[in-house]
């Protein structure tokens, strides 16, 4: 995956966090933003991965 699909992957992750703080406070909310941010933490990986040329 070159840079150009990770920086989608990178937009629609930050949309999808934007859209769970508007969810009601809870457990459900608090999980979805964990995974949200274990996805956003892969995208980095692989940012790093494509810029060391991996």
């Amino acid at each position: 995956m070159g840079a150009i699909g990770l920086r989608d992957l990178e937009e629609m992750a930050a949309k999808l966090e934007a859209t769970a703080r508007k969810l009601p406070t809870g457990p459900r909310r608090d999980e979805l933003l964990e995974d949200i941010a274990r996805f956003r933490a892969q995208i980095a990986t692989l940012q790093a991965a494509v810029l060391q040329g991996k």
